[in-house]
């Protein structure tokens, strides 16, 4: 593992600290970007293209909603921002950048716990879901190796079966944060994370 690094072409840097660097850091930057052009996508496409206007109209909030959406806030979510501002007539487009600072917060905040779920001496399971570019894969890699360091035992299952590359991907991963995986490329996701289960089962363990 992360034995890429390697000194006078012979020595690998193999110790547990900078394994943990190179894995974080990686992930790190990933969400720095992926921040900075959430970031961007606000303020500077949402934000700046609204707050100029004397008052919102019908055309000012679709033009808001189509810009959320492309900033990544999914359609359920632009859609209610900005059907509160077609239900309201204090908010002025100069105070959208507060109004939406607001709104955020207000979200976060009623997220809940961000714990997760876990039983002591059962096999606990993690489905992990969602778009392409997501950030699934390292998320996995690092809920992994956080499990891994407690004294757990993990097995990845590399249940996206149809998307190029993705069970190479993950199994990179796997072995990054040195923990099992069961893959078996090209077949049902169902039957891949039901035979994962079945492995599991026969030993208690963390299972993705």
């Amino acid at each position: 593992m992360f034995n890429f690094f390697k000194k006078n072409g012979s020595e690998s840097i193999n110790t547990e600290s900078e394994k943990q660097k190179s894995l974080w850091n990686f992930s790190f930057e990933s969400l720095k970007k992926t921040i900075s052009n959430t970031t961007h996508n606000l303020i500077d496409n949402v934000v700046s293209t609204v707050e100029s206007e004397e008052e919102f109209d019908d055309f000012i909030l679709d033009d808001m909603e189509d810009l959320l959406i492309k900033a990544d806030l999914g359609v359920s979510l632009s859609s209610s921002i900005t059907d509160k501002l077609r239900k309201q007539s204090n908010i002025k487009p100069s105070e959208v950048k507060q109004f939406l600072k607001q709104e955020f917060k207000t979200i976060l905040d009623s997220t809940g716990s961000c714990e997760l779920n876990y039983t002591q001496g059962m096999l606990n399971i993690y489905l992990i879901t969602g778009v392409n570019g997501a950030g699934k894969t390292t998320l996995i890699a690092k809920l992994a190796n956080k499990f891994r360091l407690s004294g757990q035992k993990v097995l990845l299952a590399a249940g996206d079966t149809y998307r190029a590359a993705a069970e190479e991907q993950l199994d990179i991963w796997a072995k990054r944060a040195q923990v099992d995986i069961y893959r078996k490329d090209g077949i049902d996701s169902a039957a891949v994370v039901f035979d994962a289960i079945k492995k599991a089962k026969r030993k208690i363990m963390i299972c993705f």
